[in-house]
């Protein structure tokens, strides 16, 4: 392999343990601490290094360069990343869900009240 194909790899590679970063910061609740404009700068910033990655990857496609094992790494890794980012926005969205049909008093029933609202229908 090249130089330039090196350099196309562990660029790749470089971009996808960026991610996985910021991903994580994401995931373990550490951007709801964060000022607004800092948390839209690094969201933005994701989406760039996403563009990035796909065009990294074409072009490595592009020039029929193989995959290395350090390539092979931080791809699995941002893999994991995002598939435990998706279960974790999936199940706070459950959660945002379930709190919104409590609020608006529809859910399950429970007890002597009349409905997940907390309406009492019954007095002892």
């Amino acid at each position: 392999m090249a130089e330039g194909g090196r350099d196309i790899v562990a660029h790749e590679a470089l971009l996808a343990r960026r991610l996985v970063r910021l991903f994580r910061i994401e995931r373990s609740g550490q951007l709801s601490r964060r000022p607004r404009d800092l948390v839209a700068r690094l969201l933005q910033r994701r989406g760039e290094l996403i563009d990035a990655l796909i065009r990294t990857d074409a072009a490595r496609r592009g020039l029929k360069i193989p995959i290395t094992v350090e390539l092979q790494r931080a791809a699995e890794a941002l893999w994991r990343e995002t598939t435990q980012s998706w279960r974790s926005t999936d199940a706070r969205l459950q959660q945002l869900r379930a709190d919104l049909l409590m609020a608006r008093g529809e859910g399950i029933p429970s007890g002597i009240r009349g409905h997940a609202g907390g309406r009492v229908i019954g007095r002892v």
